[in-house]
């Protein structure tokens, strides 16, 4: 035979079914890789969408501050007016306007 090693046929059908094996567990590794992977995206997504509400929301929530704001500016600017003119109009009268 030369340069050509026996081969031992129950070796060589061990070391195959050793192979098949981990190749089988490498299998499952890479369903397990591919399902973290499906649900890494998902969860991108989830959170890309909960950010776009969040903005919504902010610039709702912003709206709704300043227009009560500008109410309650509205209410002092009356308030002022109505005592400045009480006591413009109590001068008035006790001057003899």
């Amino acid at each position: 035979m030369g340069d050509l090693e026996y081969v031992n046929v129950p070796v060589c059908t061990e070391r195959m079914k050793g192979l098949e094996n981990r190749i089988d567990k490498v299998e499952a590794v890479v369903d397990e890789i591919r399902n973290l992977t499906l649900s890494v995206e998902r969860l991108a997504i989830t959170v890309e969408n909960l950010v776009k509400r969040d903005e919504i929301n902010e610039s709702r929530i912003k709206a709704l501050e300043e227009k009560d704001g500008e109410m309650w500016r509205s209410i002092v600017r009356y308030t002022i007016t109505a005592v400045a003119s009480f006591v413009i109009g109590y001068v008035m009268k006790n001057v003899g306007f």
